[in-house]
């Protein structure tokens, strides 16, 4: 699988202030593309957009790609934050408290969440808006309206 971040633009870019495991961020990273972007796009284009990263991309394509990529960064980042401050290990979920800090409470832990999902959902419509301005350059995206259940906030968790 072709990717349209790496973990550098992740680092660069993500708003988590903390340090992480880039190892772990990777993987979150691979599971927004495989999910969020997939539904985002469609099979057919996804399928599209993989091929092109393969080999080199038309303009058109490339500039899909770049207004994806904080789509993407944001999808890992709501993956991947419920994962930092309670890893699953073997003994389970667990909730990791340093010395000198304090856990947030399940309420404020939510909010974050939300509040990188609803910029997820800003990126994602951008992508909708370009996609439906540019049918004839996609004739792949089905989502032609942007509306119905192709792709909703509720999905992209």
């Amino acid at each position: 699988m072709q990717l349209l971040i790496d973990i550098q633009y992740f680092e660069t870019n993500t708003l988590i202030d903390t340090d992480f495991d880039a190892n772990k961020a990777y993987n979150h990273m691979v599971r927004a593309h495989e999910i969020q972007l997939y539904e985002l796009y469609g099979k057919e284009l996804y399928n599209r957009i993989q091929t092109a990263l393969a080999g080199t991309p038309t303009a058109d394509e490339q500039e899909l790609i770049d207004l994806s990529k904080p789509f993407v960064c944001s999808a890992t980042e709501v993956n991947y934050l419920p994962f930092l401050a309670t890893p699953v290990t073997a003994k389970g979920v667990q909730e990791r408290n340093g010395n000198f800090t304090q856990s947030s409470n399940d309420t404020n832990k939510g909010l974050m969440v939300e509040n990188f999902r609803a910029d997820m959902e800003i990126y994602a419509e951008r992508v909708r808006e370009y996609l439906r301005l540019n049918l004839d350059k996609f004739p792949e995206w089905k989502c032609k309206t942007g509306h119905g259940n192709f792709y909703t906030p509720i999905h992209g968790v």
